[in-house]
C-alpha cells in the first residue's frame, strides 16, 4: 500500500504547525525575517535574500528546505521564489508562504506602501472629524483657520459649511 499525503485541515492551524516545526529547527529566524522585510519592501516574494555567516542550524534548515547543500559559516544568496516554491512542495504547501510568515511574525504581512496609505486614510478621517467637531471649513476665519492650517494642512477641504 502506498503512503497518502497528509494535508492540514485548516490553513491557520497548519501554519501554526509549521511555526512549531520551524522553531524546533531554529534555523528559519533570519530567513523568515528577511523574507518578511523583502515582501514589505516590494509587495511580493521576489528578489534575492542574502544571509551572511550561516549558523549550523540555519545551514541544516536551508539544506533540508531547498534540497541544496549549505555550509555553516558561509555567505549565501537565496531567491525568494525558490523558498516559496520549496515550501509549496512540503506538507505545509497548502498554507502558503504569506500565511506562514504572518503566523511566524505574529502580525499581518502588509507592504510599506499599503501601510502608508492606511496611515494617511486614518489621518484624513481624523482631520474630517476634527473639522466637523470645530466646524472648520475652507472659509473659516481667525483662530479656526489657524488651527485648520497648522494641524490639518494635508486634508481635503470642502467649501461652505459642513454638517
Amino acid at each position: 500500500m502506498g503512503r497518502t499525503k497528509r494535508h492540514c485541515g485548516k490553513r491557520k492551524r497548519c501554519g501554526k504547525r509549521f511555526i512549531i516545526f520551524g522553531h524546533k529547527k531554529n534555523g528559519y529566524d533570519r530567513l523568515f525575517s528577511e523574507l518578511y522585510r523583502k515582501y514589505r519592501s516590494i509587495g511580493r516574494f521576489g528578489g534575492k535574500i542574502k544571509l551572511k555567516n550561516l549558523s549550523f542550524p540555519e545551514a541544516e534548515a536551508l539544506t533540508g528546505l531547498l534540497n541544496r547543500f549549505f555550509e555553516a559559516g558561509s555567505d549565501v544568496t537565496i531567491s525568494a521564489k525558490d523558498v516559496e516554491q520549496a515550501i509549496g512542495q512540503t506538507r505545509f504547501g497548502s498554507v502558503g508562504l504569506k500565511a506562514i510568515l504572518e503566523e511566524y511574525m505574529g502580525q499581518p504581512l502588509q507592504t510599506k506602501k499599503a501601510e502608508r496609505a492606511d496611515r494617511e486614510a486614518r489621518w484624513q478621517t481624523f482631520g474630517r472629524e476634527l473639522c466637523l467637531a470645530y466646524k472648520l471649513t475652507s472659509d473659516s476665519t481667525g483662530a479656526q483657520r489657524s488651527i485648520r492650517n497648522r494641524f490639518t494642512s494635508s486634508f481635503i477641504w470642502t467649501s461652505g459649511s459642513e454638517s
